[in-house]
């Protein structure tokens, strides 16, 4: 009588078989029915590994050239080429909707109606010019200038103080934050 494996019932050759064709072939059948099971729950494991750990929409970054598509699995494309990143913020018109872009890497100030030169000239020597940029929000800056005897400003007892509407624009000048680059990719399939 013929005995079989325990776990996948393959017929085992007697001690009288030399070969036997058929079953050769029977157990060949339950083999590539085994392994085949297993290459489908293997696709199946991965399937899931890669949607959990890595879902449609996440947005992943490597500081060197690892492209997802080869190396992760799943269809991904690069994600905000050239731009730095904003988080969400619903409160906030500039930053309340997701893929939202905007910004420069360069910009120019016109200096029309929205500021203007402070003056004040004091007495004494030495004297004090000051320059300082107002009415603009969230930007300041002064300027101190100070000269001695024989520098054209006549001695006062009191400051005075002179508006002086600027025109034109600043020209065009760099306003990128510090960076540093890398790759953001975002699965899409």
């Amino acid at each position: 009588m013929a005995e079989y494996t325990e776990k996948l019932n393959l017929k085992k050759p007697s001690p009288e078989d030399f070969y036997n064709i058929a079953d050769f072939n029977a157990n060949a059948d339950i083999l590539e029915q085994e392994i085949s099971s297993i290459k489908e729950w293997i696709t199946a494991f991965k399937t899931w590994d890669l949607n959990n750990k890595y879902p449609v929409g996440i947005v992943i970054e490597f500081g060197n050239g690892i492209d997802p598509n080869e190396s992760i699995g799943g269809t991904w494309e690069v994600f905000g080429p050239g731009r730095t990143s904003v988080c969400y913020d619903p409160d906030d018109p500039d930053f309340d909707e997701l893929g939202k872009t905007g910004g420069s890497k360069t910009a120019s100030y016109p200096l029309g109606n929205e500021g203007y030169a402070k003056m004040d000239v004091q007495s004494g020597s030495p004297f004090v010019w000051e320059y300082a940029r107002t009415s603009v929000p969230n930007y300041s800056t002064t300027i101190k200038v100070t000269g001695g005897s024989g520098s054209g400003v006549s001695d006062n007892a009191t400051s005075k103080n002179r508006g002086v509407p600027l025109g034109g624009s600043t020209g065009a000048g760099d306003n990128m934050q510090p960076y540093i680059v890398s790759l953001k990719w975002i699965r899409v399939a």
